[in-house]
């Protein structure tokens, strides 16, 4: 069976769960600046961290690999990998290398389908798999790459408290105030043997959902989106009327230039919208979805008025200064490949960004 048609014989039933709508809405939350300073004060000390533990691990990087390494195999010498490839008889590095030849993604599917589908323990790792992050290869077929909690947690803390302290450093304490924009969306699956499927990020993102209204601009049914939902207009017309966004997070760089784009191009809908407090009939989203956007959402003249009067000077300059004179950090996968869009990006950003 292709990969494609087995993961989607794995996620298409009847299993798949979305997060509690509940968890949307928690009794009680702090208001928006205490979040943030929570937010900054255990982001920062855990990114620190990581840091100073980074800067000691690059000084012996060969040992602190071959010490993982070592830690890997004796863990896992008697799961069923581990036995295929005789971990017990392993002594080093040499051995290793005799032992698990270069391999691909079909090497490994056998142990991965028996997790996916039947949720087995102990089969690639004695760790517990929390989740498969789906990705794809050169072919386009969808692959699950099985995470462990401790891998989650690790890769999680590098790519958000890691960065966040590094973004920080550079920006100052005034990233600890007002908004931030994130254009991540949740979009997972829950396979037939209870274990999540889809991008780590959206797993992840769907865990700090309690918090999420009160830190961030795009409202829920952005983030946690239903089919058919245009989500680019609501992180646009969320993000404009909020005046103090401090920074702005995407998976990638493109994410927020094509979000620049649509604001250029659609400026006096959004902005209409935002005036009169409504949600423009051409707007594509699920009954239920614009009536509970409707009922939550109000008139603002007042940053309609100060949006038109940025947005008909043109954008031949740099447009977020006066749109949202605070923002200082843009965290995104923004260099190789990417560093194209960067640049773009600078039209609407400027420099100091």
């Amino acid at each position: 069976m292709a990969h494609d048609e087995k993961i989607s014989e794995l996620t298409g039933n009847d299993v798949h769960r979305e997060p509690p709508a509940s968890a949307s809405a928690p009794a009680q939350v702090p208001d928006v600046a205490t979040l943030r300073a929570m937010i900054h004060e255990r982001q920062y000390a855990a990114g620190k961290a990581l840091e100073q533990q980074l800067e000691t691990d690059v000084l012996h990087a060969r040992e602190v690999q071959e010490e993982l390494l070592f830690e890997m195999i004796e863990a896992n010498k008697d799961t069923p990998f581990g036995r295929d490839h005789g971990f017990a008889d392993i002594k080093t590095v040499e051995d290793f290398k005799r032992a698990v030849p270069f391999t691909n993604y079909d090497d490994y599917a056998g142990y991965i389908y028996e997790v996916m589908e039947h949720g087995t323990r102990g089969v690639v790792t004695t760790e517990e798999i929390v989740h498969f992050n789906e990705t794809s290869g050169t072919m386009g077929n969808p692959k699950g790459i099985p995470y462990t909690k401790r891998m989650a947690e690790i890769l999680m803390g590098y790519s958000g408290a890691y960065t966040y302290f590094r973004s920080y450093v550079g920006a100052g304490e005034g990233l600890a105030g007002g908004r931030m924009l994130t254009l991540i969306e949740s979009h997972y699956d829950t396979l037939k043997s209870g274990i999540s499927f889809g991008s780590l990020s959206c797993k992840a993102i769907a865990d700090a959902r309690p918090y999420l209204a009160a830190t961030t601009t795009s409202p829920d049914e952005a983030v946690f989106t239903k089919p058919g939902t245009d989500t680019r207009y609501l992180h646009a017309r969320f993000a404009i009327e909020e005046r103090d966004i401090r920074d702005i997070s995407s998976v990638f760089i493109t994410g927020v230039l094509d979000l620049m784009r649509y604001v250029e191009d659609n400026w006096e809908l959004l902005v209409r919208d935002i005036e009169q407090g409504t949600i423009d009939a051409s707007i594509q989203m699920p009954a239920d979805v614009r009536a509970g956007l409707e009922a939550r959402i109000e008139p603002n003249p007042e940053r309609a008025a100060e949006l038109r009067a940025i947005f008909e000077r043109g954008f031949d300059e740099p447009i977020t200064p006066a749109m949202w004179p605070n923002l200082l950090v843009v965290r995104s996968v923004a260099g190789g490949g990417f560093a194209p869009y960067t640049q773009r990006l600078r039209r609407f950003i400027g420099n100091d960004v």
